[in-house]
């Protein structure tokens, strides 16, 4: 390749564009004195690798990643053969292409998550493969190299480095490497890489005691036409950190725009970008300075002639937790776009959520849309991204930034969160909350005799509560708090309250023997009280009474008589001096009145219940308490 530097001003840059006029050069804007980011243009045009204007199939890993306790920060050896059958199953993914799209175009894997020169090879091995589709782009971290094998990777056949800034002759042997390469598998079957080395350590890569972090100097920026042979695009990576360094006064991500933005003004043009993919290992990914650089990102304001108001924003980081689950920390793999695109905003989509500040704990993203992905546990993301340049104006163009988002295990996971298919909010927040062991009344009550029956019960109740369907889920939810939220992306404290609720009743009903179907609604469970079935509801509020008043307005239609349990905010006893909320239950208990499904209720106060478990001695005593309570 040639090379050119240009100094910052606009007559020497217009002459560097001249010198490389076959645009597969070095682009170089120098500022006068510091430090620099060299952008280097792939120029794609010329290798017609076009890519569907309407929109593109993506595959993203979010594998949970352990790496050894020093430098050069590779995958742990105990981790290493999970990490490499992790890329094999993305690999898989990519393949199936379940987002709809004719191929997957794009297949990311986070920082360092491809373990080392055995995960390269996977990954080689692959894209050389037959049955891998022709014009499609691999972009993967690489865990930790050294010297030696990143020497060894950037001469081999069909590899692109930039040898004036990243060369060898510049790593020293006491450094090590952390880069990222994007493989491309042209229309002609030819697979071709490219390696960039991170630009600047995070504080876990300066922290050190033994070898240093070589700082890569240099961006690759590629270049090519939509299928509609009128837009270009551009696409580029970073890594992790590089999206807020500061690296002379200016963050990696301006470098790349304001050099896009100097050869168009030297061409007397505007240009976009369409892709920036930020593969990380991030703990704080939501953090104030990774949100706060996204705004600035689509501030149209800085360099306006490179517009990123169609630009897609992928944020792809490792998991907090190698099952799925909530998390703390890492996670939030997300896809964004500018506040102006035409997206419309789900109130409650499957697999991802809107962000905000319930999500974020910010609000900093305001108006951008922000597709953020529930699961912070390990797993694979499918999706379809719509590109917002396709979309026409008005009612007709209205159209979701991410369509069909199937998520995947990783592992040997048999998990609801992870089905191979779409994700249900409801599904995703249920399913987390019953992981919470607190809940379970074994816990609350160790010196309880039936502890260990508790144990057993809890286990069969939360299991067949993850097993119901979406609908009857969210209904079972909405039914047992009154103050729940309009989506499942709002339930929280009541919500989580209100499930455990559920959980200890039928739990203590399951190790009385009496417990029938768990189907969530139209009524949460069906027991057995001698001969008769019951219906039961556990609702749970600040008294009582809101119980009561919450049943009224939502009276589930049952086949049997019905028994509510309800539960205050202190949890006292229900007495029967309060009975003329409802109607006195009739002699004959199976006898019901279609005309008003609450005329005969059975009230029980869930105290009454979790004392007869803490008292009793035998299940056949508590079996005992609990049918004298249900006739009472």
């Amino acid at each position: 390749m040639d090379f050119c530097v240009a100094r910052d001003n606009i007559l020497s840059v217009s002459m560097c564009y001249n010198f490389l006029a076959a645009g597969r050069g070095f682009l170089t804007i120098v500022p006068l004195g510091g430090k620099v980011v060299h952008i280097v243009e792939v120029n794609l045009v010329e290798r017609d690798l076009q890519f569907p204007y309407a929109g593109v199939g993506m595959v993203v890993a979010q594998p949970f990643v352990e790496f050894t306790d020093h430098e050069p920060f590779t995958c742990s050896p105990a981790s290493k053969q999970r990490q490499l059958d992790t890329v094999t199953a993305t690999l898989n993914v990519s393949r199936a292409a379940s987002h709809g799209a004719e191929k997957t175009h794009f297949t990311i894997f986070p920082e360092c998550s491809i373990p080392g020169p055995e995960g390269i090879a996977l990954i080689d091995n692959a894209l050389a493969s037959a049955d891998w589709p022709n014009g499609t782009v691999v972009i993967g971290g690489v865990d930790g190299l050294t010297r030696e094998q990143f020497s060894t990777l950037g001469q081999a056949h069909g590899t692109h480095l930039d040898t004036e800034n990243n060369g060898l002759d510049r790593i020293q042997a006491h450094e090590w490497v952390n880069c990222c390469i994007t493989w491309i598998k042209f229309p002609n079957g030819v697979v071709e890489r490219w390696i960039q080395p991170k630009i600047a350590p995070a504080w876990v890569e300066r922290n050190v005691q033994y070898q240093s972090m070589f700082q890569g100097r240099s961006v690759f920026v590629f270049k090519g036409m939509f299928d509609n042979n009128i837009s270009p695009y551009h696409f580029c990576s970073l890594l992790c950190f590089d999206w807020v360094a500061d690296v002379d006064g200016q963050r990696v991500w301006k470098w790349v725009v304001t050099g896009l933005g100097q050869r168009a003004l030297a061409a007397q043009a505007e240009t976009s970008l369409s892709w920036v993919f930020v593969v990380q290992s991030n703990p704080q990914p939501s953090h104030a300075s990774f949100l706060g650089q996204i705004e600035a990102f689509f501030d149209q304001t800085i360099q306006p002639n490179v517009h990123r108001d169609r630009a897609c924003l992928v944020m792809v980081n490792t998991a907090g937790n190698i099952n799925p689950g909530r998390i703390t920390h890492y996670g939030a793999t997300a896809v964004l776009h500018s506040g102006s695109a035409q997206f419309t905003r789900p109130e409650c989509s499957p697999t991802y959520s809107n962000g905000g500040p319930k999500r974020r704990s910010s609000g900093q993203l305001g108006q951008l849309r922000d597709a953020l992905f529930r699961e912070g546990g390990a797993c694979v993301h499918s999706f379809f991204q719509t590109n917002p340049a396709s979309l026409v104006p008005g009612a007709a163009g209205k159209m979701h930034a991410i369509l069909r988002p199937f998520v995947y295990p990783l592992g040997e996971q048999q998990d609801r969160r992870t089905p191979s298919a779409i994700v249900p909010a409801c599904i995703k927040w249920i399913n987390d909350d019953l992981d919470d062991g607190t809940k379970c009344l074994a816990v609350r009550f160790p010196h309880a005799v039936l502890t260990p029956q508790a144990t057993a019960g809890h286990s069969l109740t939360v299991e067949a509560l993850r097993s119901i369907e979406p609908y009857s889920t969210e209904k079972a939810v909405r039914l047992a708090c009154p103050s729940a939220g309009k989506t499942a992306d709002d339930w929280d404290i009541s919500e989580s309250r209100a499930l455990e609720h559920v959980v200890q009743t039928l739990t203590i009903f399951d190790i009385a023997k009496i417990l029938g179907s768990i189907q969530g609604e139209p009524s949460h469970a069906t027991v057995t009280s001698g001969e008769k079935k019951l219906d039961v509801v556990a609702i749970r509020a600040d008294s009582h009474e809101k119980c009561v008043d919450h049943l009224k307005n939502n009276a589930p239609t049952s086949r049997h008589p019905l028994v509510l349990v309800s539960r205050d905010e202190e949890n006292t006893d229900w007495s029967k001096s309060f009975q003329s909320f409802l109607n006195t239950p009739s002699e004959n208990m199976d006898e019901v009145n279609i005309t008003d499904p609450i005329g005969n209720v059975r009230h029980v106060g869930y105290r009454t219940l979790q004392d007869a478990f803490r008292n009793a001695a035998t299940e056949a005593e508590l079996t005992g308490a609990i049918n004298a309570i249900l006739t009472a």
